[in-house]
């Protein structure tokens, strides 16, 4: 019969050399959802990009002010701020993927918004992540 420990350590996060963690959302069974390999990267990404900065309180420079550039004129030199900004954080605050390519774009309509594309690659496989950060998702999370 196995011990406990050995059932940890089966299980546990990190088991087995894999990424793995658990969201706060629960499964019909009332559980926590445990999350593996990429998802684990993505959710942590997104908590990096929708984390203001200064909204931490155990670390203010924790997160992305994304939401600074919603109203200014969208031109090269917004671009390589914003790319520059993401790129720091998640080197910083989640470095387990290494960032291939990070594609801007602004969101056409009647929102402002921009449009994120992150290239990178995991355990040597490529793969992409795409978000989108607007004045609605701004005016949510400051409320």
């Amino acid at each position: 019969m196995a011990s406990n420990l050995d059932k940890f350590l089966r299980s546990g996060v990190g088991a087995s050399g894999r990424l793995s963690d658990y969201s706060d959302t629960l499964s019909a069974r009332g559980d926590f959802m445990r999350l593996e390999d990429l998802n684990v990267l993505l959710t942590s990404w997104n908590n990096i990009l929708y984390t203001s900065k200064g909204s931490v309180d155990h670390d203010p420079e924790f997160g992305v002010d994304i939401y600074r550039y919603l109203f200014e004129p969208f031109d090269s030199f917004l671009i390589d701020g914003i790319k520059g900004e993401i790129y720091s954080a998640l080197s910083r605050y989640d470095d387990r993927a290494t960032i291939q390519s990070i594609d801007i774009s602004m969101i056409s309509g009647d929102r402002k918004g921009l449009s994120i594309s992150i290239s990178f690659k995991l355990s040597g496989q490529t793969a992409n992540m795409s978000t989108t950060i607007d004045q609605n998702t701004y005016l949510k999370g400051t409320q």
